[in-house]
């Protein structure tokens, strides 16, 4: 949903409402959609092997 508030005829301001109960669902479909586009995403060998080295130790810290 989105509100628009004007004043002052030129002076336009744009104000958004983000329902945050939904934003843990949309988080998790986003991971698990970026997991799976990894996978089907070509890459040569060697560098699909240092992805997913480079993705664990990227979780870790």
């Amino acid at each position: 949903m989105e509100v628009v508030s004007q004043s002052m005829g030129a002076l336009r301001s744009t104000f958004k409402i983000i329902n945050f109960s939904l934003v843990n669902d949309v988080l998790q479909l986003y991971n698990t959609f970026c997991i799976k586009l990894d996978d089907i995403i070509w890459k040569p060998p060697d560098a699909s092997v240092r992805n997913r080295a480079t993705k664990s130790k990227s979780k870790r810290r």
